[in-house]
């Protein structure tokens, strides 16, 4: 069986350091069984974490394995991560 995982996770640079935020497992790790959904769900937070930062799009990059970063600031010193990745479980 698969399902599809969402995880949200943050991170800021100070003097230099790069810093992950930390994970609330309950609000940034979603789990779906339904791929269309966990898809619809992850188009769905992009749109949220765009309009949010209202950050322009040469600072949302679209990765490739469904991942996307966008950049909180123009210095791009703080960004957020969501990535939708499929897992086999037994």
């Amino acid at each position: 069986m698969t399902i599809y995982q969402i995880t949200i996770q943050s991170f800021f640079t100070s003097n230099g350091c790069d810093y992950a935020m930390a994970v609330d497992r309950n609000k940034d790790v979603i789990l779906f069984s339904d791929q269309m959904k966990a898809e619809e769900k992850f188009n769905e937070l992009i749109d949220e974490y765009t309009t949010r930062y209202n950050m322009p799009n040469e600072f949302i990059c679209y990765g490739a394995n469904n991942c996307t970063v966008i950049y909180h600031d123009k210095t791009k010193t703080a960004r957020t991560y969501i990535c939708l990745d499929p897992k086999e479980v037994n």
